[in-house]
């Protein structure tokens, strides 16, 4: 068992990196864990199995996509609109209140072109968002994700890019989020704190680094 878990992190650390192997190395101990030390020759044959199978799943994560931006136009409304619905509508339908023709609406209203961006991976539209200028700093008014291209860092990637063109700037930036989303928590790691709630909404800053 010990030989398969360091043969496993080693082709792990070649096909991943470190990160991968962390991660790996967690879930391999996880699955060792749940069998006894007395488990039979058959038992610990499967235990490296099953590890086997959770290493090929860690060799196959894709590597940060190639991320650029694009200009919007008033043209561009309803590719983002699709984006919008798609990236929002499953936090949306949890709390019943999943209306296409609501997001549409929601989104015209606080459309600004000149402010916005579309986000290409590998040449493929699949997200935008929109920080615009306001008295007390700036404020990320939309920012999506397509669920197609969720969970690969792409979004903290844009964040963090984002972050630091408002920290050059030292200014802050504010956002609106909808309760009981994922995006809390995604904000809150990206230090983001609450400033105030009301029935469907959580808001939040991030106050520049280096600001005294």
């Amino acid at each position: 068992g010990e030989h398969a878990l360091r043969n496993g992190k080693a082709q792990a650390r070649g096909a991943a990196g470190d990160d991968a192997v962390a991660s790996c190395h967690v879930e391999l101990v996880h699955v060792l864990s749940f069998r006894s030390r007395d488990a039979v020759w058959s038992d610990e044959w499967k235990q490296i199995e099953d590890a086997s199978r959770i290493i090929v799943q860690v060799s196959r994560r894709k590597s940060l996509p190639n991320i650029t931006f694009a200009d919007v136009t008033l043209d561009d409304f309803e590719r983002l609109v699709t984006i919008r619905i798609a990236a929002m509508r499953a936090s949306i339908e949890a709390v019943g209140r999943f209306d296409p023709d609501r997001a549409r609406e929601r989104l015209r209203k606080s459309f600004f072109p000149e402010f916005t961006q579309i986000i290409i991976a590998d040449s493929q539209s699949i997200g935008f968002y929109t920080l615009r200028p306001v008295e007390d700093g700036l404020h990320l008014d939309h920012f999506y994700i397509h669920p197609d291209w969720q969970s690969q860092g792409i979004g903290s990637h844009v964040l963090r890019f984002l972050l630091t063109k408002a920290d050059a700037e030292q200014v802050a930036v504010h956002l609106g989020a909808l309760r009981d989303s994922p995006s809390n928590r995604f904000y809150q790691r990206h230090g983001f704190t609450v400033t105030g709630e009301d029935e469907w909404d959580v808001y939040y800053v991030r106050n520049p680094v280096g600001r005294l």
